[in-house]
């Protein structure tokens, strides 16, 4: 593997970026593939994430892996435009892959927020993109999206971004899985988890087990460590994945 751009146009470029992937052994090896990957058909932004529950006020805590700036996330949750947006429920309410158009699909939010979220976006030129949805082997649910400021991809090419995210997600989920076949979690871990995959905040799940809410970071900081995730969403993902959270 090498930090040589992809081409997606070059004979063999498929099977090079899944092999690429197949290769990668963190979490930030996978990163900058992604980001290579994103590069080669066009954008400049990724995000990787599990799909929001019912009720989630922010989209921070439902990613993965993202190279979006740090202030557009910030500002976006801030703003509390995750319950409005269209995008995630297109993803939730169907398996097929789209292309979005940022002036349409913030057309007739609900929330109010059209012009909000469409100056949001554009300010860190997220004017055209894509996503595809995506699940791990239990059904999880997930999805990965590309954004720039490119004409919207055409089929074929909607075609390879699905297939590449689907070789994203699996290896995501897979490298901590690999390395901890036999991981055992804490019963407060498993609550800690529980309640963070239903939404709820550090403060929320601390209330509801009456703990404080350093007790709740550090056991979701244990978990994470066990699991070798690189936050509290990837920890979600991988112990669901693994069916550490079952009874």
């Amino acid at each position: 593997m090498t930090d040589i751009g992809y081409d997606q146009h070059q004979d063999g470029f498929l099977h090079e970026a899944t092999g690429d992937i197949a290769a990668c052994e963190t979490g930030f090896e996978l990163f900058r593939v992604i980001r290579k990957i994103a590069s080669a058909m066009g954008f400049h932004s990724f995000i990787v994430m599990r799909l929001p529950t019912t009720g989630a006020m922010k989209l921070n805590e439902s990613i993965l892996l993202s190279n979006w700036n740090p202030e557009l996330l910030r500002a976006y949750d801030q703003l509390g435009l995750l319950n409005g947006s269209k995008i995630i429920r297109q993803l939730k309410e169907s398996v097929v892959p789209f292309t979005y158009n940022l002036a349409h699909v913030n057309e007739n939010r609900g929330d109010g927020n059209d012009q909000v979220a469409v100056e949001l976006f554009k300010t860190f030129d997220h004017m055209e993109g894509a996503y595809v949805p995506t699940n791990d082997r239990s059904g999880n649910r997930g999805a990965i999206g590309f954004a720039g400021s490119k004409d919207a991809i055409e089929g074929a090419d909607l075609g390879m971004l699905s297939l590449l995210s689907t070789h994203i997600y699996d290896r995501l989920l897979n490298l901590s899985e690999q390395r901890e076949p036999k991981v055992q979690l804490t019963s407060r871990e498993k609550e800690c988890l529980v309640w963070t995959a239903a939404g709820k905040t550090g403060s929320e799940t601390a209330t509801i087990l009456g703990i404080s809410e350093k007790t709740v970071n550090h056991h979701l900081g244990s978990a994470a460590a066990k699991l070798d995730t690189v936050n509290r969403a990837h920890t979600v993902a991988v112990a669901l994945r693994m069916g550490l959270l079952e009874d």
